[in-house]
């Protein structure tokens, strides 16, 4: 015969002596007060899962860096608790001093979520309405009766984007160093025709946020940035965030870098905030990140309504100031980043509430949306891989000798480099580029050192080949010419 309490079973088919008797009764006191305890502890498994997560996703961005994918910071929080908050790599390379969660990054384009977040606060407050013409703030502007503040906010306005103009694109890169006035900006796109109906197709342009930032000062009569602060910021208590980062002198600012590997460190010339004004200047820290991502939450700063329509795609998956998209069969909303010297990441997974924030001082060869993916699946227990350090493989000349020769892309822009032998090794060579040695790792596969690419070979019939060039997750094919 069995007896059981609380899960643990006794034998009584034979009478225990007294002290046996006293051992059952003990043990049975010590195992029911362990199974009591542990089960008004749900927490700790929690916890551990938790921390399993943290050391996972530790691990996977430590073989990020020592590939040169990462150099920057991350928080990743779910349910409003942080699993993983840590800086990797080099705030100032020369200067050997570290990143950590106080680094001070330019974020690029995220500003244009936090711009949103300003005009639909100032809606909120009578100050403007979405449905407002642009002609009501620009009267002279062409064809500004036909498009809307919503237009401006998703992107569907027709303008086209400054940053792509001639005048700015072929302007030496020491100008966007300078300061400039809203009337010199505007007028590198102003008088351009529209690309299309407005509303009826998306194209995303900086215009339009550039465009959001001045009606913000014209309806309230402060600042830009003097409204950021007293609207967004304040409240929030967002302390380290700001927009002016060129003249930013803290101990705590990042140096931006177009590349940042063992064999390279270049470091980047910054835009001056009036170039990048509402569409792209903003600086800020991973901690002030995240508490304008917790309002998302609350109605600390917007209605939920308001919140939910931001969030919801209007044309090309963009909503006001937001993109939207599923990541794993999971939907998300979020806005990258991307300016001279920094590059920024921002997801958030509304149903299970993950957040996930990247921010790094490395613009090129730098692909935060892939380490977004990978970080995502550590968290929802999906498969993932750790990059790896590529081995090279000592090739014999007569397999390299079938590579040598000119190729030329296949897409626009056309570029034309030449392939050929230097020392042993692949050399490809662009007119007005510098020389990248190609390291083989296969016969057919090759891979760059100083930025993270693989080049491939690829056969087509007996005389012809191509080959495609692997880089943050694009491929860009050539052909041989001769």
């Amino acid at each position: 015969m069995r007896r059981c309490q609380k899960g643990f079973c006794i034998s009584l088919a034979h009478k225990p002596t007294t002290l046996k008797k006293q051992l059952y009764l003990q043990l049975c006191l010590l195992l029911a007060s362990t199974s009591t305890y542990l089960l008004a502890q749900p927490y700790l498994g929690k916890q551990i899962l938790a921390d399993s997560l943290a050391v996972r996703m530790d691990e996977y961005l430590q073989a990020c860096v020592a590939t040169s994918h990462f150099n920057g910071v991350t928080l990743i929080a779910k349910n409003g608790n942080i699993l993983l908050q840590k800086g990797y790599g080099w705030k100032n390379f020369h200067e050997a001093s570290g990143i950590d969660s106080q680094t001070i990054f330019q974020i690029g384009s995220l500003t244009k979520s936090f711009t949103a977040t300003l005009i639909l606060r100032l809606q909120e407050e009578g100050y403007l309405h979405l449905s407002d013409k642009l002609s009501t703030y620009f009267p002279s502007y062409p064809q500004g009766d036909k498009i809307t503040l919503k237009h401006l906010l998703t992107h569907t306005s027709g303008i086209v984007s400054y940053t792509e103009t001639d005048e700015f694109t072929g302007a030496a890169a020491s100008e966007a160093t300078q300061p400039k006035t809203k009337e010199q900006i505007l007028a590198l796109f102003e008088d351009k025709p529209l690309m299309f109906k407005p509303g009826t197709k998306y194209s995303y342009s900086n215009s339009g946020y550039f465009l959001l930032g001045w009606i913000a000062q014209k309806v309230v009569g402060k600042p830009y940035e003097q409204l950021m602060r007293e609207k967004v910021f304040e409240p929030l208590q967002i302390g380290h965030s700001g927009f002016d980062f060129i003249h930013l002198q803290h101990a705590n600012k990042a140096t931006g870098y177009s590349y940042l590997t063992k064999q390279r460190q270049e470091p980047s010339i910054a835009y001056d905030s009036t170039i990048s004004y509402a569409a792209g200047a903003m600086y800020s820290t991973l901690t002030d990140v995240y508490k304008w991502a917790r309002s998302m939450t609350t109605e600390a700063m917007l209605p939920q309504k308001t919140w939910q329509q931001a969030f919801t795609p209007y044309k090309g998956e963009y909503g006001y100031g937001f993109f939207s998209g599923k990541m794993h069969q999971r939907k998300f909303i979020g806005h990258s980043g991307g300016t001279k010297g920094f590059s920024a990441h921002f997801v958030w997974f509304e149903k299970g509430d993950v957040v996930i924030i990247l921010l790094s001082n490395v613009l090129e060869e730098t692909n935060l949306g892939a380490i977004t993916s990978s970080l995502a699946s550590i968290v929802f227990e999906q498969p993932y891989q750790l990059p790896k350090v590529r081995q090279e493989v000592i090739l014999d000349t007569s397999i390299l000798k079938q590579y040598v020769g000119e190729y030329k892309s296949i897409k626009r822009p056309r570029i034309t480099f030449h392939i050929s032998i230097e020392n042993g090794r692949l050399v490809a060579r662009k007119k007005g580029g510098a020389d990248e040695i190609l390291y083989g790792e296969t016969e057919s596969l090759f891979f760059l050192k100083e930025v993270d690419a693989q080049v491939e070979f690829i056969k087509e019939g007996e005389k012809g080949l191509k080959v495609i060039v692997h880089q943050n997750g694009k491929q860009y094919i050539s052909k041989k010419v001769n």
